[in-house]
């Protein structure tokens, strides 16, 4: 997804309408910034171009709070930008951050041995680690909304990815879900964290899990 998709636009506006200043982030390959469309070269990196929007985002509140008081800092993630929000927000010094919401996030994925070690090969193979082999269905908007205009609001988008999964793309998923499941019990940042009792794009199993060991 992308900063403009319906499901991330509709909690940036209702922000913005209510003073927050929103920056919207389109990680390389996704939305509106270059790159091949829907790849992601690794959860590193992925974690260190979060870091860099969040610096910019810091210096923004240091100087537009009134009375030299900086503004609050907060990250909002939907999905799989959940588990980077907290994870940026993890790596980042203790107290740059006042609090994470995390709406539905991707904190596991069922994914066995076998297909990790696959994924895992795939990814390491230059031809073919780019390449769109896998298919998924994560942005079927009939998963996403019950309300028909928003369904078509998601099936309007141009900018969502909707080929199939990169290999390297899905092996960094893994990636970064193993990673921010590693830091629960050492997370001090405060959190909310919002799931649907009825979501079939995510894997809700492992929220419990953060919830009891943060």
């Amino acid at each position: 997804a992308h900063s403009l998709y319906p499901t991330v636009r509709y909690a940036s506006c209702l922000l913005a309408e209510n003073g927050f200043v929103v920056y919207g982030l389109d990680f390389p390959g996704h939305g509106a910034s270059p790159g091949k469309k829907g790849l992601l070269s690794g959860a590193q990196d992925l974690i260190q171009d979060g870091i860099a929007v969040a610096k910019v985002a810091m210096e923004e509140a240091e100087s537009s709070g009134e009375d030299g008081n900086k503004l609050p800092l907060f990250f909002v993630g939907s999905s799989m930008g959940g588990a980077i929000a907290l994870t940026v927000a993890d790596s980042l010094p203790e107290g740059s951050v006042n609090g994470v919401i995390m709406l539905a996030p991707m904190l596991s994925l069922k994914v066995g041995s076998s297909a990790r070690a696959a994924l895992g090969v795939l990814s390491s193979l230059p031809v073919l680690s780019s390449l769109p082999l896998i298919p998924h269905s994560a942005t079927d908007s009939t998963k996403q909304y019950r309300d028909a205009e928003r369904r078509a609001e998601c099936d309007r988008n141009t900018m969502t990815n909707k080929s199939g999964l990169r290999p390297i793309s899905a092996y960094t998923c893994i990636e970064v879900t193993e990673q921010i499941q590693e830091r629960f019990a050492r997370i001090k940042v405060p959190f909310l964290c919002m799931v649907a009792e009825e979501d079939v794009v995510v894997d809700n199993t492992k929220v419990d899990e953060l919830m009891k060991l943060a």
